[in-house]
């Protein structure tokens, strides 16, 4: 996550693969989003997917299996 779009920005804060996030704003390639500890920043639109975690997929496919 970055302070602004663009690589140039420094680099603020390193989200994990799974982690939740808000999406506050957009603006052509970058979104911008607030992490669940309250942290801002920019994140390239690639990086995110509104499915959930493949784990969290898994666990909910298993659940339903066994009902």
């Amino acid at each position: 996550m970055r302070r602004g779009q663009g690589t140039d920005f420094k680099v603020i804060a390193v989200v994990r693969d799974g982690t939740a996030v808000e999406l506050m704003n957009e603006q052509g390639e970058w979104a911008e989003v607030q992490l669940p500890n309250g942290k801002q920043g920019w994140v390239l639109r690639r990086f995110l997917s509104d499915m959930p975690p493949l784990g969290q997929q898994v666990d909910s496919l298993q659940q339903e299996k066994t009902a």
